[in-house]
C-alpha cells in the first residue's frame, strides 16, 4: 500500500494551475515541488500532519493542513484566487 498525498492546485473555475510552487511542512522538515501541467502534485511515503502552501504570481496564497497515516493516500485540492495585483 502507498502512502502519501495528491494535491491539485485549480483556479475559482476548477482550471488546473501548472508551474505552482507547493511546499509541503511538517516540524522541521520542508519539501517542495512545482505543480504539472495538469495542475497535479504529489508527495510519497510521508505521513504526519502536514501544511500544503501553493505560491504563484498573481493569486493569493493557499494553504490547507493535512493528516496522513501509513498506507492512506489523501487527496489535497488547494483553489488559488486571482491577487488583483497583477504580476
Amino acid at each position: 500500500d502507498e502512502t502519501g498525498i495528491n494535491g491539485h492546485v485549480v483556479d475559482e473555475t476548477g482550471a488546473p494551475l501548472a508551474d505552482v510552487l507547493v511546499t509541503i511542512e511538517s516540524g522541521n522538515f520542508v519539501g517542495d515541488t512545482h505543480t504539472t501541467a495538469e495542475g497535479t502534485f504529489s508527495a510519497r511515503g510521508v505521513f504526519g500532519d502536514f501544511r500544503i502552501t501553493a505560491f504563484e504570481l498573481g493569486f493569493t496564497t493557499s494553504q490547507q493542513v493535512v493528516s496522513v497515516v501509513p498506507n492512506e493516500i489523501v487527496e489535497v485540492t488547494l483553489v488559488m484566487s486571482p491577487s488583483g495585483e497583477g504580476g
